[in-house]
């Protein structure tokens, strides 16, 4: 399942998925992201991800922080 929304500069997004691999073992992944467009050249971004396998113990996370600035894209255009 994914879902997202957008209102101004923020965006919101999120998804949970499910697999089953055998009876004894299934896996469940799921991740969130907030996005704020300071400008058109500016953005600025946090997410964090989520992977945990059942019948072992594993869970993976991981969070991300992203500063984007669109000037250097933007002047070989």
């Amino acid at each position: 399942m994914k879902a997202s929304f957008a209102f101004g500069p923020v965006t919101a997004a999120m998804s949970i998925n499910d697999y089953d691999i055998t009876s004894a073992s299934n896996e469940e992944q799921s991740s969130y992201k907030l996005s704020y467009t300071v400008s058109d050249e500016l953005s600025v971004s946090y997410g964090s991800e989520t992977h945990e396998t059942t019948g072992q113990v594993l869970t993976k996370s991981s969070t991300n922080f992203s500063f984007i600035h669109y000037w250097w894209f933007n002047s070989f255009c």
